[in-house]
């Protein structure tokens, strides 16, 4: 009888402490800043963003594609040979 309280009063305990672990865990977790405002930029990064902002509203006119110049221009691209070997598996491996 006494091992089966011991077992019983056991289990209880384990419970309430993973109950304890959980609710702790959860406070930590959902406990953070709940601010919606957004965090102020670092001006390092304003200049970047103002350059993209002028970039977006660029756009291309359709005739630069129908110049004689851009006609011209070759197209030097090498295909890739897919028949080569492509190397070791994991080349950061030692011989």
């Amino acid at each position: 009888m006494d091992d089966i309280r011991n077992t019983r009063n056991n289990v209880i305990f384990a419970v309430a402490v993973l109950i304890l672990i959980g609710v702790a865990l959860m406070y930590v977790f959902t406990s953070g800043n709940t601010d919606t405002q957004p965090t102020a930029v670092n001006p390092e990064y304003e200049v970047v963003l103002a350059s993209v902002k002028q970039i977006d509203g660029l756009t291309i006119a359709g005739g630069v594609l129908d110049d004689p110049a851009f006609a011209s221009l070759q197209d030097f691209s090498v295909p890739v040979n897919p028949t080569t070997p492509p190397g070791r598996v994991n080349p950061f491996l030692s011989y």
